[in-house]
């Protein structure tokens, strides 16, 4: 197993024993929709709170394992990345696969990463009944500068050599 294989599987596995640990302490209702400001103004069951974000995490890990073989089977007048001719043509595409499976790997165990540390905020929140706290801000912003260093290296995997 790859490392990056490993990162997925370990971020999904701190998600599983997180909501294996919260779930029990949640209350009835949950306050599962914050505003700006962190205050709650949208609330669910906890069984539905559950069922929605184990369907979020199947859904996100699912779409990153299935992209690299998805774009392997388009037609290449389909995919857009830099110098597509080279990087798709049967020489290079195991190479362009392995590139586009560890990078979406990464990328997926981040997110699901971020959904971990998401749900400690809300399940603190609706614990002490309070608001959320304005630190959440600060994991967004990194989670965006993750994105967006992310997407250049992304594309600088798929330069000449």
């Amino acid at each position: 197993m790859t490392k990056t294989r490993i990162f997925l599987v370990v971020a999904v596995a701190a998600f599983v024993v997180q909501m294996m640990y919260i779930y029990p302490n949640l209350p009835a209702t949950v306050a599962s929709h914050f505003d700006a400001a962190g205050n709650p103004n949208g609330w669910m069951t906890k069984g539905v709170f559950l069922i929605i974000e184990i369907g979020l995490i199947v859904l996100v890990v699912g779409e990153f394992l299935l992209v690299p073989r998805f774009v392997r089977r388009l037609p290449p007048s389909l995919v857009n990345m830099p110098n597509k001719e080279y990087w798709l043509a049967p020489e290079h595409i195991d190479e362009t696969m392995e590139i586009f499976r560890s990078y979406f790997e990464v990328f997926g165990g981040v997110i699901v990463a971020l959904f971990v540390v998401v749900n400690q905020f809300v399940y603190a929140a609706n614990t002490a009944r309070s608001n959320l706290p304005g630190s959440i801000w600060m994991v967004i912003v990194a989670f965006l500068l993750f994105t967006v260093v992310w997407v250049i290296k992304f594309i600088g995997e798929f330069r000449l050599k």
